[in-house]
């Protein structure tokens, strides 16, 4: 016959799994509580909701989970309507001295991290630096 070991029973779930588990319910209720999340989110973020935490945080994502889908789909038109819109201006004159100092900035931006050295990383901040700009204006 047989019998659970009882070290598994009694054996508390991990710090991060209570955080992930944490995490979870707050996300996943159906207005999530940002107080509650930056609370949490103090010490630290679990990988398999770092995204979503991130852009609840920032204001990217509404709390209320039921318009979540259609806000993330319809941000995601909206930038790709902008790269449309605006990717052109990489080769106008009026932009081109922003343009050389944004490729000379980026891989000195931080020279320790590999991500920054990376040509698409190079190639993409322009755009997105761009896009920001335009956009606050």
């Amino acid at each position: 016959m047989w019998s659970p070991d009882p070290m598994d029973i009694f054996d508390p779930p991990d710090r991060e799994t209570m955080r992930l588990q944490k995490f979870g319910k707050l996300l996943a209720g159906p207005n999530t509580d940002l107080d509650e999340v930056r609370k949490l989110s103090w010490s630290g973020i679990p990988p398999p909701v770092r995204a979503t935490t991130w852009q609840l945080l920032c204001g990217y994502l509404p709390a209320n989970i039921d318009r979540r889908e259609d806000t993330l789909k319809r941000k995601r038109l909206e930038y790709k309507n902008s790269i449309d819109q605006y990717y052109h201006m990489r080769s106008d004159t009026l932009h081109r001295d922003t343009f050389r100092q944004i490729h000379i900035d980026v891989p000195r931006m931080n020279p320790d991290v590999p991500l920054f050295q990376q040509q698409m990383v190079q190639e993409v901040s322009p755009h997105t630096h761009t896009l920001c700009t335009t956009n606050i204006r």
